[in-house]
């Protein structure tokens, strides 16, 4: 749904010539610096979300401090609202590595400022090539941009017997994910983190393994975005024949319906991986609390 936004934010990082930083004196709401083409995406996506036939009543952004109300309105018919990260590892554009735009179309009671259901989500990967994957009802669709118009290419899932990638990154974590971690290790489980979640969860899902954002000293509550990170990856996993998890191991996206918004930008934990390696978790994980 948002096509043509990602075609112009292709296009805009495509014609970057790295002789200036792009680094400007601004945080976002999320604390993170801001980059100049972090705004850029960000005027991008919400011109054409103001352009979108579909009855969108607002949005929320990571570059916006509070929930964006849109005064068009079609009365009577169902209202949504999107969330999205408009560039995703920005601060690896100046290095030329990727990055990407991630989104979830929600269903949304405006008076009781209240998500009903997720009904759509997406992101889309900026790299050697310009990669867009959404969810189209139970499946997974990915499309290749080629000369200016993003061809379907095909359906994707999880792989049995792929090969098995775990994404973490470099942090001190709890006794537990440290135990995981270890055995993953032992198992010649491929460690790969390029630290733009879109780029590690679309090789997770091309493949098999487990992606972990979880709780750290330095993030009690987790890092990852909960409405325009973490719930729109855990459902386009879902799709994919996998599970999005807290580090409680519940599901979170069970934790979306009838959600009351109250801070945008409030973060979570989260585990996305294929089932196979959700079992492998648990089982995992039971052998490690039974020999405490």
């Amino acid at each position: 749904m948002l096509e043509r936004a990602f075609i112009e934010i292709s296009t805009m990082l495509a014609s970057k010539d790295f002789k200036t930083s792009n680094l400007s004196s601004l945080t976002n709401a999320s604390g993170d610096t801001v980059y100049s083409e972090d705004v850029k995406a960000n005027n991008i996506i919400v011109k054409y979300i103001k352009e979108s036939l579909i009855n969108i009543v607002g949005y929320i952004s990571e570059e916006n401090k509070t929930f964006v109300p849109l005064s068009r309105k079609n009365n009577g018919e169902t209202e949504y609202i999107i969330a999205f990260d408009p560039l995703d590892g920005s601060a690896n554009v100046n290095l030329n590595i990727n990055s990407g735009s991630i989104y979830a179309l929600y269903e949304y009671n405006v008076t009781e400022n209240k998500i009903i259901n997720i009904i759509k989500a997406g992101y889309c990967l900026y790299g050697p090539s310009t990669i867009m994957v959404e969810t189209h009802y139970d499946d997974v669709v990915m499309k290749v941009l080629q000369n200016g118009v993003f061809v379907t290419c095909q359906n994707i899932s999880f792989k049995e017997e792929a090969i098995k990638y775990i994404s973490i990154n470099n942090e001190k974590y709890e006794n537990e994910i440290e135990y995981m971690r270890r055995y993953y290790t032992l198992n010649s489980y491929k460690l790969r983190w390029v630290g733009t979640m879109v780029a590690d969860v679309h090789r997770l899902i091309l493949n098999d393994g487990i992606f972990f954002y979880t709780c750290n000293d330095h993030n009690n509550n987790g890092k990852i975005r909960y409405y325009y990170e973490a719930i729109p990856m855990a459902y386009i996993v879902s799709k994919c024949g996998g599970v999005g998890l807290n580090m409680s191991l519940s599901n979170i996206l069970n934790s979306i319906k009838n959600n009351v918004i109250k801070d945008v930008h409030k973060k979570t934990s989260v585990i996305l991986s294929s089932q196979n390696e959700y079992d492998v978790l648990k089982t995992q994980l039971q052998y490690y609390r039974d020999s405490e």
